[in-house]
């Protein structure tokens, strides 16, 4: 699995990664994490806002609301195991 943290890299960004790599770890998922900051990459996939992220170039999976919820982020990447 490739996912892709797209921003600027303010703090929202960050956090967001932040809480990928807890997740990733937490379920034990193999994965590469990989950080987009480049304005003209991040509005290649359609993205205005950031922070954003990108699960195997699926297209944007989820946006702002999820970067503070932890819990919400490993749900959401169990789904996509699930998923697979």
């Amino acid at each position: 699995m490739v996912i892709k943290v797209l921003g600027s890299g303010c703090m929202k960004c960050k956090k967001l990664e932040a809480n990928v790599r807890k997740a990733v770890e937490e379920l034990g998922i193999e994965a590469s994490i990989e950080k987009v900051t480049d304005f003209k990459d991040i509005v290649a996939y359609g993205v205005m806002t950031t922070p954003a992220l990108v699960v195997d170039e699926q297209g944007i999976l989820f946006k702002y609301y999820f970067i503070f919820n932890e819990n919400t982020m490993s749900f959401c990447f169990e789904h996509i195991i699930h998923k697979m």
